[in-house]
């Protein structure tokens, strides 16, 4: 299977990225971690580092094209959400999507708001990348932060996240079940 950008993946395989001249370099494959861990912020919140792929079409080497986005690990939320700033950062042109893109979000407060959802690839501390869904909002206010949710991560069966007191320690699935939160 083959994401489009330039990372050929076999479940199994090693990644292998294409040098600059696209011929495979053996000696440039990545090794990733199994885990990543996050330590509890000051305030009692679980947040992570994801790095997130840009929206440049032209980057032949994913890994050397991502950006760090700060997120609030939260365990109910349906999917990772970004602010509308982020969106921007990341380069993607929200408001030239097509309505083809759009789903709405219901947030606690209970108004719902439009996002675009879009594929790309993230990576949670220096663990194998991993392609998923993403939504991107639309609005400057549709968002307080940034939201690393359940869908193509933790309900794929691709990794794990397990909650302490004192952070939360993400890992490479060893069941691919889809119920790998838990709390410990």
């Amino acid at each position: 299977m083959s994401a489009g950008i330039g990372i050929p993946y076999r479940e199994g395989y090693e990644y292998e990225y294409p040098s600059p001249t696209g011929q495979i370099n053996p000696y440039n494959t990545p090794k990733f971690e199994e885990t990543a861990f996050f330590p509890m912020s000051g305030d009692g919140r679980y947040e992570v580092t994801v790095r997130v792929m840009t929206a440049d079409a032209s980057c032949m080497v994913p890994l050397q094209c991502m950006n760090d986005v700060e997120m609030a690990s939260d365990s109910g939320a349906d999917m990772i959400l970004v602010t509308r700033q982020v969106s921007d950062m990341l380069g993607y042109q929200v408001d030239m999507l097509s309505e083809d893109y759009n789903f709405m979000v219901q947030g606690k407060s209970g108004d719902a708001t439009v996002f675009k959802e879009v594929t790309t690839w993230i990576q949670i501390g220096n663990m194998r990348p991993l392609q998923v869904p993403i939504g991107l909002a639309v609005n400057a206010d549709a968002l307080v932060e940034n939201l690393f949710g359940n869908r193509g991560t933790i309900d794929s069966g691709e990794v794990e996240a397990l909650y302490s007191s004192r952070g939360v320690l993400y890992r490479e699935s060893m069941s691919n079940s889809a119920s790998n939160v838990s709390v410990i």
